[in-house]
């Protein structure tokens, strides 16, 4: 299986991700087993005392138990979808879904990993994930390969560090040219920051002109009087900055 997996952004320029092998999907999917189980834990636990309280009619007690089995039941499709990629394990894990067309992915593609838990975790006690995410060269399971997805490490994904900013200390009053840089997100930063690397290396002021386009689509920013590498490497510097502060 490759380690790495190369995905091209709207932008047309490649992104190299480390990806998360079994080693920590194994232990992310442990830890948010456990947290189900104490779920079901206090459930019963509620339940049992309820009963000692009160008497209820069987189908009272099934359409109870239905509606408090749900979190259980969709627990990694909500998690994922409201949490941009991550359930409680993966975090813990450091590990985040991603689209393999380097997009945000969707509620369809949460969705669909979701629905094909059933064949990659419930046949054979979660065999044919294993296989499938080892025989992938793009690290996927049966629902990533359906919905489109993967699973990446974000532990080495671009931080403060790696933003052109300066050191606060050293910066006595530092005014935000472009304070709408904060409707950005830790993606959009990862990307430009990758983009303008890139561009040191091999300019392609097409791919530049097409990441401020999609910033200023983002931000709402409308009139921009640099050019745009001084422009995008500005958004960097304020959104650290507004971040920071």
């Amino acid at each position: 299986m490759a380690y790495n997996v190369s995905i091209d952004t709207a932008q047309n320029v490649k992104l190299n991700y480390e990806l998360a092998g079994i080693g920590t999907r194994i232990p992310a999917f442990l830890i948010d087993e456990l947290i189900k189980s104490a779920y079901i834990v206090l459930l019963v636990v509620l339940a049992v005392n309820l009963s000692d309280r009160y008497y209820l009619e069987d189908e009272i007690w099934a359409v109870i138990g239905i509606f408090a089995f749900l979190p259980v039941m969709f627990y990694s499709f909500v998690l994922e979808t409201l949490f941009d990629g991550q359930t409680p394990g993966k975090k813990v894990m450091h590990i985040k879904v991603v689209r393999i067309d380097g997009s945000a992915p969707g509620i369809g593609n949460y969705f669909m990993r979701w629905l094909f838990r059933i064949i990659d975790f419930q046949c054979f006690s979660g065999l044919v994930a294993i296989i499938a995410i080892s025989a992938s060269q793009k690290g996927q399971r049966i629902g990533d390969m359906v919905a489109g997805t993967t699973v990446i490490l974000i532990s080495r994904d671009t931080s403060f560090n790696d933003i052109p900013l300066f050191h606060l200390e050293e910066e006595e009053e530092y005014v935000t040219t472009y304070p709408e840089a904060v409707k950005l997100s830790d993606r959009d930063v990862s990307i430009i920051t990758r983009i303008l690397k890139n561009s040191e290396q091999n300019y392609n002021p097409e791919a530049l002109s097409m990441t401020v386009k999609k910033v200023k689509e983002v931000t709402g920013i409308t009139e921009v009087k640099q050019r745009d590498r001084a422009f995008l490497n500005t958004i960097l510097k304020d959104y650290g900055y507004l971040m920071m502060k």
